[in-house]
């Protein structure tokens, strides 16, 4: 975990130090607005929760950083980085090609492996030809969509 955490708060000062933000100014962490639970979530009082809220946090702390959590649309996260609206990335980002095109990404900090799941009583494989003409639900501008 303390690797983790070295590796998420130097990619955080990275990400400050690019982007130019003043010592005194508050850090503006990009999270996904939309729920993600249990990575980010608001809770019923509106206060954002969850394991990156809190990994967040622990680094802002350790840093001795003003951080705020700011929600953006999942489909604005990157322009809002790219133009200055957020410091920093902190939400779930599958790590790609493309993206590495526009943005600088920290080292992965956990595995997100794709699953494939359905009703108990359907069976079904996971490969191309196993679900070749089924209806498939994925999250929106991620990297199955």
């Amino acid at each position: 975990m303390k690797t983790v955490l070295k590796t998420f708060a130097a990619a955080l000062l990275l990400g400050v130090a690019a982007m130019g933000v003043a010592k005194a100014d508050p850090v503006k962490i990009g999270v996904a607005a939309e729920p993600y639970p249990p990575f980010t979530s608001p809770d019923a009082s509106g206060k954002w929760v969850g394991w990156e809220i809190e990994f967040i946090d622990a680094v802002c702390a350790e840093q001795k950083l003003d951080c705020v959590i700011t929600p953006v649309a999942w489909d604005g996260i990157i322009p809002a980085l790219t133009t200055k609206k957020i410091d920093v990335i902190a939400s779930s980002m599958s790590i790609t090609d493309e993206r590495k095109k526009t943005i600088d990404f920290s080292d992965k900090y956990y595995n997100t492996p794709t699953a494939i799941i359905g009703p108990k009583d359907q069976k079904f494989g996971a490969s191309p030809e196993d679900l070749k003409g089924k209806i498939i639900g994925v999250q929106v501008s991620t990297v199955h969509a």
